[in-house]
């Protein structure tokens, strides 16, 4: 299902999104990876303290590079979020089993 895993925590990449509010949401871009020829992005927002969400919600967007500039793209399938977010979970079990997270 998904390939090519690029793990993004130790470059501690922030993202700063800006939600259907208009407020914006800061996240810690934890991996990048790809699921049926697409790639996809996996972010966890901070929480209103600045500290990484106690909840332990992850955001997930699709991904890709548009002139050299990261676009973020709103997955709107039900179906295909639903794989990105088993992906997301094999990375994880992966993680665990390598001892990183």
């Amino acid at each position: 299902m998904a390939e090519n895993y690029v793990n993004m925590m130790d470059q501690s990449l922030i993202v700063t999104l800006t939600l259907d509010d208009d407020t914006e949401q800061k996240c810690l871009a934890l991996c990048r990876f790809d699921v049926d020829g697409a790639t996809y992005i996996a972010l966890l927002p901070f929480g209103p303290d600045g500290l990484q969400n106690p909840d332990g919600d992850v955001y997930f967007y699709g991904f890709h590079e548009e002139n050299g500039q990261p676009v973020l793209e709103s997955i709107l399938s039900d179906e295909i979020y639903g794989q990105v977010s088993d992906a997301f979970d094999q990375w994880l079990d992966m993680m665990e089993a390598e001892g990183e997270t």
